[in-house]
Protein backbone atom coordinates (compact mmCIF):
# COMPACT_ATOMS: atom_id res chain seq x y z
CA UNK A 1 0.00 0.00 0.00
CA UNK A 2 1.80 3.12 -0.76
CA UNK A 3 0.45 6.05 1.33
CA UNK A 4 3.26 8.55 0.79
CA UNK A 5 1.36 9.69 -3.08
CA UNK A 6 1.53 13.44 -3.18
CA UNK A 7 -1.31 15.75 -2.01
CA UNK A 8 -1.21 18.61 -4.41
CA UNK A 9 -4.77 18.58 -4.59
CA UNK A 10 -7.96 17.77 -2.14
CA UNK A 11 -8.99 14.63 -2.62
CA UNK A 12 -12.57 15.46 -2.38
CA UNK A 13 -14.45 18.60 -1.45
CA UNK A 14 -13.96 19.06 2.64
CA UNK A 15 -16.42 18.00 4.85
CA UNK A 16 -17.25 21.76 6.19
CA UNK A 17 -15.70 24.54 4.45
CA UNK A 18 -16.42 26.83 7.04
CA UNK A 19 -13.99 25.55 9.66
CA UNK A 20 -10.39 26.92 9.66
CA UNK A 21 -7.97 24.06 9.74
CA UNK A 22 -5.16 24.00 11.88
CA UNK A 23 -1.94 22.73 11.75
CA UNK A 24 0.67 21.02 14.17
CA UNK A 25 3.86 19.30 14.83
CA UNK A 26 4.87 17.48 17.53
CA UNK A 27 7.25 18.68 19.94
CA UNK A 28 10.97 18.30 19.89
CA UNK A 29 10.67 17.48 15.92
CA UNK A 30 10.87 19.70 12.79
CA UNK A 31 7.95 19.78 10.87
CA UNK A 32 8.09 17.18 8.06
CA UNK A 33 6.57 17.43 4.34
CA UNK A 34 4.21 15.21 4.55
CA UNK A 35 0.76 15.94 6.29
CA UNK A 36 -1.24 13.66 8.75
CA UNK A 37 -4.47 14.03 9.57
CA UNK A 38 -5.13 14.78 13.51
CA UNK A 39 -8.97 13.80 14.93
CA UNK A 40 -10.20 15.11 18.41
CA UNK A 41 -12.45 12.26 19.72
CA UNK A 42 -14.90 12.22 22.36
CA UNK A 43 -15.25 8.56 23.86
CA UNK A 44 -18.08 7.36 25.75
CA UNK A 45 -16.88 3.95 26.69
CA UNK A 46 -19.98 1.11 28.50
CA UNK A 47 -18.86 -2.12 28.32
CA UNK A 48 -21.52 -4.52 29.42
CA UNK A 49 -19.36 -7.30 30.80
CA UNK A 50 -17.22 -5.36 32.80
CA UNK A 51 -19.50 -2.81 33.66
CA UNK A 52 -16.92 -0.32 32.81
CA UNK A 53 -17.97 3.27 32.05
CA UNK A 54 -15.33 6.05 31.27
CA UNK A 55 -15.78 8.94 29.25
CA UNK A 56 -12.70 11.02 28.06
CA UNK A 57 -11.19 12.68 25.26
CA UNK A 58 -8.34 11.13 22.97
CA UNK A 59 -6.32 12.34 20.26
CA UNK A 60 -5.27 10.39 17.37
CA UNK A 61 -2.71 11.07 14.60
CA UNK A 62 -3.58 8.96 11.08
CA UNK A 63 -1.49 8.68 7.93
CA UNK A 64 -2.14 10.84 4.91
CA UNK A 65 -4.19 8.26 2.65
CA UNK A 66 -3.35 8.58 -1.03
CA UNK A 67 -7.17 7.84 -2.15
CA UNK A 68 -10.34 7.37 -0.43
CA UNK A 69 -10.70 3.71 -1.14
CA UNK A 70 -7.99 2.91 0.87
CA UNK A 71 -8.02 2.27 4.78
CA UNK A 72 -5.90 2.57 7.56
CA UNK A 73 -4.13 -0.22 9.31
CA UNK A 74 -3.18 -0.44 13.46
CA UNK A 75 0.29 0.85 12.42
CA UNK A 76 -0.76 3.77 10.44
CA UNK A 77 -2.39 5.41 13.65
CA UNK A 78 -1.25 6.42 17.12
CA UNK A 79 -2.97 7.94 20.33
CA UNK A 80 -0.62 11.03 21.38
CA UNK A 81 -0.93 13.56 24.02
CA UNK A 82 -2.47 17.10 23.53
CA UNK A 83 0.65 18.52 25.15
CA UNK A 84 2.57 17.09 22.33
CA UNK A 85 1.11 19.29 20.22
CA UNK A 86 2.62 22.65 18.63
CA UNK A 87 0.89 24.79 16.10
CA UNK A 88 2.40 26.67 13.70
CA UNK A 89 1.23 28.27 10.60
CA UNK A 90 -0.26 26.24 8.07
CA UNK A 91 3.09 25.10 5.28
CA UNK A 92 0.47 24.92 2.29
CA UNK A 93 -2.72 25.01 1.42
CA UNK A 94 -5.08 21.74 2.57
CA UNK A 95 -8.98 20.77 2.44
CA UNK A 96 -10.09 18.31 5.07
CA UNK A 97 -11.30 14.84 2.84
CA UNK A 98 -14.40 15.09 2.99
CA UNK A 99 -14.52 10.50 3.82
CA UNK A 100 -12.52 10.93 6.64
CA UNK A 101 -14.49 11.28 9.75
CA UNK A 102 -16.47 8.15 8.54
CA UNK A 103 -13.98 6.21 7.75
CA UNK A 104 -11.62 7.46 10.81
CA UNK A 105 -14.92 6.40 12.91
CA UNK A 106 -15.29 3.14 11.31
CA UNK A 107 -11.19 2.70 12.20
CA UNK A 108 -11.61 2.94 15.78
CA UNK A 109 -14.52 0.46 16.25
CA UNK A 110 -12.70 -2.19 14.28
CA UNK A 111 -9.22 -1.56 15.86
CA UNK A 112 -8.99 0.58 18.67
CA UNK A 113 -9.84 -1.50 22.03
CA UNK A 114 -9.03 0.87 25.45
CA UNK A 115 -7.36 -1.98 28.07
CA UNK A 116 -8.31 -2.28 31.41
CA UNK A 117 -7.30 -4.86 34.07
CA UNK A 118 -9.24 -8.04 34.72
CA UNK A 119 -9.30 -10.14 37.71
CA UNK A 120 -10.47 -13.58 36.24
CA UNK A 121 -11.07 -15.46 39.67
CA UNK A 122 -12.50 -12.69 41.06
CA UNK A 123 -14.58 -11.08 38.42
CA UNK A 124 -12.86 -7.96 38.83
CA UNK A 125 -12.57 -5.35 36.61
CA UNK A 126 -10.19 -1.76 37.17
CA UNK A 127 -12.20 0.95 37.96
CA UNK A 128 -11.87 4.62 35.24
CA UNK A 129 -8.16 5.94 36.10
CA UNK A 130 -7.09 3.18 38.21
CA UNK A 131 -3.32 1.70 37.74
CA UNK A 132 -2.54 -1.39 37.80
CA UNK A 133 -0.61 -1.28 41.63
CA UNK A 134 -4.28 0.19 42.43
CA UNK A 135 -5.86 -2.72 41.34
CA UNK A 136 -3.78 -5.25 42.59
CA UNK A 137 -4.70 -3.99 45.97
CA UNK A 138 -8.12 -4.10 45.54
CA UNK A 139 -7.76 -7.20 44.68
CA UNK A 140 -6.04 -8.27 47.62
CA UNK A 141 -8.52 -6.56 49.78
CA UNK A 142 -10.88 -9.05 47.74
CA UNK A 143 -8.57 -11.49 48.55
CA UNK A 144 -8.52 -10.63 52.16
CA UNK A 145 -12.52 -10.88 52.71
CA UNK A 146 -13.07 -14.12 51.23
CA UNK A 147 -9.84 -15.50 52.97
CA UNK A 148 -11.35 -14.66 56.49
CA UNK A 149 -14.52 -16.43 55.28
CA UNK A 150 -12.50 -19.69 54.05
CA UNK A 151 -10.36 -19.63 57.36
CA UNK A 152 -13.31 -19.31 59.65
CA UNK A 153 -15.09 -22.18 58.17
CA UNK A 154 -11.82 -24.51 58.28
CA UNK A 155 -10.91 -22.72 61.41
CA UNK A 156 -14.78 -24.15 63.29
CA UNK A 157 -13.85 -27.93 61.82
CA UNK A 158 -10.72 -27.73 62.66
CA UNK A 159 -11.62 -26.89 66.45
CA UNK A 160 -14.53 -29.71 66.57
CA UNK A 161 -11.55 -32.08 65.59
CA UNK A 162 -9.55 -30.80 68.54
CA UNK A 163 -11.93 -30.52 70.94
CA UNK A 164 -12.63 -34.14 70.14
CA UNK A 165 -9.28 -35.22 70.55
CA UNK A 166 -8.56 -33.78 73.71
CA UNK A 167 -11.91 -35.74 74.80
CA UNK A 168 -10.99 -38.64 73.20
CA UNK A 169 -7.28 -38.00 75.49
CA UNK A 170 -8.93 -37.47 78.78
CA UNK A 171 -10.91 -40.46 78.87
CA UNK A 172 -7.84 -42.62 77.78
CA UNK A 173 -5.75 -41.60 80.30
CA UNK A 174 -9.06 -42.13 83.14
CA UNK A 175 -9.01 -45.45 81.96
CA UNK A 176 -5.82 -45.71 82.73
CA UNK A 177 -5.88 -44.23 85.81
CA UNK A 178 -8.47 -46.90 87.10
CA UNK A 179 -6.06 -49.84 86.40
CA UNK A 180 -2.78 -48.01 87.71
CA UNK A 181 -3.51 -45.26 89.56
CA UNK A 182 -0.12 -44.30 90.92
CA UNK A 183 1.64 -43.58 87.40
CA UNK A 184 -1.30 -42.90 85.20
CA UNK A 185 -2.55 -39.58 87.62
CA UNK A 186 1.01 -37.97 86.95
CA UNK A 187 0.87 -38.41 83.64
CA UNK A 188 -3.22 -37.25 82.79
CA UNK A 189 -2.02 -34.43 84.69
CA UNK A 190 0.76 -33.26 82.32
CA UNK A 191 -1.48 -34.14 79.58
CA UNK A 192 -4.12 -31.81 80.88
CA UNK A 193 -1.49 -29.45 81.31
CA UNK A 194 -0.45 -30.27 77.80
CA UNK A 195 -3.78 -29.42 76.51
CA UNK A 196 -4.12 -26.68 78.67
CA UNK A 197 -1.30 -24.84 76.68
CA UNK A 198 -2.43 -26.35 72.81
CA UNK A 199 -5.60 -24.36 73.53
CA UNK A 200 -3.67 -21.07 74.52
CA UNK A 201 -1.66 -21.39 71.44
CA UNK A 202 -4.31 -22.34 69.10
CA UNK A 203 -6.80 -19.14 70.56
CA UNK A 204 -3.97 -16.75 70.05
CA UNK A 205 -2.92 -17.79 66.38
CA UNK A 206 -6.86 -17.74 65.45
CA UNK A 207 -6.88 -13.87 67.08
CA UNK A 208 -3.66 -12.65 64.76
CA UNK A 209 -4.64 -14.83 61.84
CA UNK A 210 -3.12 -13.62 58.44
CA UNK A 211 -2.92 -14.62 54.97
CA UNK A 212 0.45 -14.65 55.03
CA UNK A 213 0.88 -16.77 57.95
CA UNK A 214 1.01 -20.32 58.59
CA UNK A 215 0.73 -21.72 62.68
CA UNK A 216 4.08 -22.03 63.97
CA UNK A 217 2.66 -23.87 67.05
CA UNK A 218 4.97 -25.35 69.91
CA UNK A 219 3.21 -28.10 71.87
CA UNK A 220 6.79 -30.26 73.20
CA UNK A 221 7.36 -31.47 76.41
CA UNK A 222 4.79 -34.15 76.69
CA UNK A 223 6.34 -37.10 77.81
CA UNK A 224 3.42 -39.38 76.97
CA UNK A 225 4.77 -40.32 73.07
CA UNK A 226 1.12 -41.49 71.83
CA UNK A 227 -0.44 -38.34 73.32
CA UNK A 228 2.42 -35.82 71.62
CA UNK A 229 2.33 -37.99 68.26
CA UNK A 230 -1.62 -37.27 68.05
CA UNK A 231 -1.44 -33.77 68.35
CA UNK A 232 1.08 -33.17 65.97
CA UNK A 233 -0.59 -34.62 63.35
CA UNK A 234 -3.37 -32.70 64.41
CA UNK A 235 -1.00 -29.80 64.07
CA UNK A 236 0.30 -30.78 60.74
CA UNK A 237 -3.16 -30.76 59.38
CA UNK A 238 -3.58 -27.35 60.64
CA UNK A 239 -0.37 -25.83 58.76
CA UNK A 240 -0.78 -27.97 55.77
CA UNK A 241 -4.71 -26.58 55.02
CA UNK A 242 -3.54 -23.10 56.42
CA UNK A 243 -0.63 -22.83 53.31
CA UNK A 244 -3.09 -24.62 51.07
CA UNK A 245 -5.52 -21.78 51.77
CA UNK A 246 -2.69 -18.37 51.73
CA UNK A 247 -1.27 -19.85 48.78
CA UNK A 248 -4.43 -20.40 46.34
CA UNK A 249 -5.84 -16.76 47.65
CA UNK A 250 -1.68 -15.12 47.49
CA UNK A 251 -1.89 -16.52 43.68
CA UNK A 252 -5.61 -15.73 42.63
CA UNK A 253 -4.86 -11.98 43.49
CA UNK A 254 -1.84 -11.73 41.21
CA UNK A 255 -3.79 -13.26 38.35
CA UNK A 256 -4.68 -10.10 36.68
CA UNK A 257 -4.90 -9.78 33.24
CA UNK A 258 -5.44 -7.04 30.24
CA UNK A 259 -9.13 -7.03 29.02
CA UNK A 260 -9.91 -4.56 26.08
CA UNK A 261 -12.97 -2.40 26.19
CA UNK A 262 -14.92 -2.62 22.52
CA UNK A 263 -15.70 0.78 21.49
CA UNK A 264 -18.98 0.86 19.16
CA UNK A 265 -19.97 3.56 16.74
CA UNK A 266 -22.44 5.58 18.81
CA UNK A 267 -20.02 6.51 21.62
CA UNK A 268 -18.10 7.98 19.00
CA UNK A 269 -17.63 11.56 18.45
CA UNK A 270 -15.29 13.37 16.12
CA UNK A 271 -14.84 16.66 18.17
CA UNK A 272 -12.37 18.40 15.75
CA UNK A 273 -9.64 17.92 12.81
CA UNK A 274 -6.48 19.03 12.32
CA UNK A 275 -3.32 18.98 10.28
CA UNK A 276 -0.43 17.30 11.42
CA UNK A 277 3.24 17.75 9.95
CA UNK A 278 5.41 15.02 12.13
CA UNK A 279 5.69 11.42 11.66
CA UNK A 280 3.72 8.68 13.46
CA UNK A 281 4.97 8.69 16.66
CA UNK A 282 8.07 6.05 17.44
CA UNK A 283 9.85 7.34 20.71
CA UNK A 284 10.03 5.29 23.85
CA UNK A 285 8.34 8.28 25.90
CA UNK A 286 5.84 9.13 23.41
CA UNK A 287 3.39 6.39 24.41
CA UNK A 288 -0.10 7.04 25.59
CA UNK A 289 -0.86 4.28 28.30
CA UNK A 290 -4.17 2.32 28.31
Amino acid sequence: MDNGACYNSPVEASVDSSFQLKHYRLNRTEPSDQPALLFEVDLELQDVRSKYRDSYRAFFQAEWLAEGDLSWTPDMVCQIHPDWLVEIPPPSDFEWPAWSDSKFVHYLTNHFRPQIWKNQSFGMYSHPGESKEEFLLRCQDQVFEEWLEEQKKFWDVFVHRYLELEEKLIKEMERECEEDEDSANLRLERVRDLLFSVRESLWAFRDCWQPENVPSLDWKGETVPAVQGRLDDLRQDLVTVCERINRGYQQSARQIERYEVSVPYPQIEVVSRGIMWSSIVSEPDRTVEP
